[in-house]
C-alpha cells in the first residue's frame, strides 16, 4: 500500500501518529522527537479495534529535526502467510 496513510497509536504511550505504506507491508511515521519509543514497541490502528497492526523495528533520528522517522512492519511477514481467516 504505498502512499496510503493510516492514523495509528505507538507504544505504551499510545503516541498518535500518521503512518504512510512504503510498499512491501512496510510503513513509516513522524513522532516528536523524545517521544519514549523503542525498537519493539507495537503500533496499533484504532480502526482495527487496537489490534497490533506492527511493530517498531528502527527509528531514525536528526538532532537538526524536532521529529523522528519511525519505521514498522507487520508482525509476521506478509509473504509467508499461506491461509486467511474473513469473519464476517
Amino acid at each position: 500500500s504505498p502512499g496510503e496513510t493510516y492514523d495509528v497509536l505507538i507504544g505504551p504511550k499510545h503516541v498518535t501518529a500518521t503512518a504512510q505504506g512504503r510498499g512491501g507491508g512496510q510503513y513509516r511515521a513522524e513522532v516528536p522527537h523524545g517521544s519514549g519509543i523503542v525498537i519493539g514497541d507495537f503500533v496499533s490502528d484504532s480502526a482495527l479495534y487496537d489490534r497490533v497492526f506492527g511493530v517498531v523495528v528502527s527509528i531514525i533520528t536528526d538532532p537538526s529535526s524536532p521529529f523522528d522517522t519511525v519505521l514498522f512492519a507487520p508482525p509476521v511477514n506478509i509473504y509467508q502467510i499461506r491461509f486467511v481467516l474473513i469473519s464476517k
